[in-house]
């Protein structure tokens, strides 16, 4: 049971390093005309900076104090920081929050 829970906290851990990396790369390198006037990258960006912090929080929470279920907690975190977001964007979007 342990080799299954290191195992869904380094796939989770490694799969959303990579997206904060790029929506950190693509918030800060994408200033164009064809952005929304939400700022929705720039936004994800934001996120990803925290991000990041928590990352490193999980990494210290299973590295050092074997604790892998709390560094999972602080990686679902994350994604729930990103839907919570997502969620308020295509509610601006369609018109549901004024």
């Amino acid at each position: 049971m342990a080799f299954l829970i290191k195992l869904l906290y380094y796939g989770f851990w490694i799969i959303t390093g990579v997206l904060c990396l790029f929506y950190l790369y693509t918030g800060l390198t994408q200033w164009s005309d064809k952005n929304n006037p939400l700022y929705i990258k720039q936004w994800l960006a934001v996120i990803s900076i925290f991000g990041i912090y928590k990352l490193h929080k999980a990494y210290i929470s299973a590295e050092n104090h074997h604790q892998f279920a709390a560094g999972m907690y602080h990686v679902a975190m994350i994604w729930l920081c990103w839907a919570a977001l997502l969620i308020v964007y295509l509610s601006l979007k369609e018109g549901f929050i004024k």
